[in-house]
């Protein structure tokens, strides 16, 4: 019960990286699209410390989004978040995969829009993954 991984998606992942740093039986992190928008100013500042390691799992389309929609490079961010780091880390970057990718949502929520209607749903899990790419 000590030694504990922490994982996130998105906020999610912000979270994890946050609550890392706090809990001392937590011994890494891996963010998936971490959304760092809360840390911008902290992490350009050389304010946010991370030290712990950290695994960075991004989606292609996510760190260009991110920088046309909220001005800030993510890929960047995460660099400059681990640069003096004396902890091993990782970033890795799925080709041709978007932000809802990285978890259910892309299927539970066009479901719950077809359950909620009571429309009969049409189509199998493959091809409403595939529509919803």
């Amino acid at each position: 019960m000590d030694r504990f991984v922490i994982g996130g998606h998105s906020f999610g992942g912000m979270t994890a990286i946050a609550v890392s740093e706090s809990d001392d039986r937590i011994k890494a992190t891996i963010a998936l699209d971490p959304w760092l928008w809360v840390v911008v100013d902290q992490i350009d500042n050389k304010e946010y410390k991370i030290n712990k390691p950290q695994c960075y799992v991004l989606s292609e389309g996510f760190s260009g989004e991110v920088e046309k929609w909220f001005d800030f490079n993510t890929v960047k961010l995460l660099k400059n978040l681990t640069e003096n780091q004396e902890h091993p880390n990782e970033m890795s970057e799925i080709k041709e995969t978007h932000h809802y990718h990285q978890c259910d949502a892309i299927v539970l929520v066009p479901l719950e829009s077809f359950l909620a209607t009571g429309t009969k749903f049409q189509t199998n899990y493959t091809e409403l993954y595939i529509l919803n790419t």
